[in-house]
């Protein structure tokens, strides 16, 4: 290597490379694998009055919010929702609400897909029906269920045929989740039309559902149409929301398929 002065030329001995070192780390032993449940569990245990969550209006120590945690993973369980399911959660940003609806998910077993609140309506349900979710948290912690066939079992299925006849439809799955529906008949008039009035108790019952069924021969087979009329905007989104028109398409799906079984037999 040569350095140039002002006054002589150095000469300095070339500098030799060290080796590369081996790229090798001692560790003890890795710990033990935890869940963000987990480790929530383990800090309320050590810092229970500590503050966990101060979103400006609302403040919870780790010990309160362990509390409604609890609350919200009981309130799923008993909609049977748990290990393996799909939770929608559309909450305010910015609210305790919102970490409250993703932590209780979690605490129950599921997962958990969020769509922003401000999203476009046809965006969320774009979302939540590809990701098949089982039920959506709102504002408020509101649980809306979003049933489908799959895993559930019908055991009660009453329908008296004839006018002032009454309807009551149960259904219920192995994870203890359940709901039913209830109903009269009005208008009786075989093999064409039946009117008959229905509300579905999730847990709370919805308002009245007027519905028309009819039944045209169509070539070979009979085209049924039914017709629902409900009391305002409002309740439809609700209805819509709650996956019931996906749960009859696959129910009649099923009854189509065990037509053909029992026709080909």
């Amino acid at each position: 290597m040569t350095v140039t002065t002002d006054l002589d030329l150095i000469e300095l001995s070339a500098i030799a490379e060290a080796p590369p070192a081996p790229a090798l780390f001692r560790s003890t032993r890795a710990p033990a694998r935890r869940t963000l449940v987990d480790i929530l569990d383990a800090t309320v245990r050590a810092h229970p009055a500590a503050r966990a969550l101060d979103t400006g209006d609302r403040r919870l120590t780790y010990r309160e919010l362990a509390e409604e945690i609890e609350a919200l993973r009981e309130l799923l369980s008993e909609q049977g929702i748990g290990v393996g399911d799909r939770v929608g959660v559309r909450v305010s940003s910015g609210t305790a609400e919102l970490y409250l609806a993703i932590l209780g998910v979690l605490a129950a077993g599921a997962a958990y897909v969020p769509v922003d609140a401000d999203d476009p309506e046809e965006r969320a349900e774009l979302v939540f029906g590809e990701a098949g979710v089982c039920a959506v948290i709102g504002d408020g912690l509101s649980v809306t269920l979003r049933r489908t066939p799959e895993g559930w079992t019908m055991p009660v299925c009453i329908n008296e045929g004839r006018p002032g006849g009454k309807i009551r439809y149960e259904w219920s799955n192995s994870k203890g989740g359940s709901f039913f529906l209830t109903g009269e008949i009005l208008e009786l008039d075989p093999p064409h039309r039946i009117v008959h009035v229905e509300r579905m108790h999730m847990p709370d019952p919805s308002p009245d559902n007027r519905v028309v069924t009819t039944f045209v021969a169509d070539g070979t087979g009979t085209l049924m149409t039914m017709r629902m009329s409900l009391p305002d905007a409002e309740t439809r989104k609700a209805m819509l929301s709650s996956g019931m028109d996906r749960g009859m398409e696959a129910s009649y799906a099923r009854l189509e398929r065990l037509s053909d079984w029992k026709l080909a037999s």
